[in-house]
């Protein structure tokens, strides 16, 4: 009778937390893909400023337009130079 019992309460901690993951879970794809679409429309708008920096320093006297972008930042982390060769 109390191994049955026993058993009956391990099974369903189990289950709970089987479904306490599972809800964890879909709540964590819910706010990733939030998170995406943030990310998307902050780089719009990254794209868009810069455009528009463009287009007024076009139009200052004395404003070297013809300047190269600056460098994009080197990537960060353990696989940041895969692909490429070291120096």
């Amino acid at each position: 009778m109390i191994r049955a019992a026993l058993s009956a309460g391990l099974v369903a901690l189990w289950v709970g937390a089987g479904l306490a993951a599972a809800f964890q879970q879909s709540g964590n794809l819910a706010r990733g893909r939030r998170l995406a679409d943030l990310q998307r429309r902050c780089e719009m708008l990254e794209a868009a400023a810069g455009e528009l920096e463009a287009r007024v320093l076009a139009h200052v006297p004395g404003v070297d337009d013809t300047r190269d972008p600056e460098p994009e930042p080197e990537a960060e982390g353990p696989f940041a130079s895969a692909g490429r060769p070291t120096e």
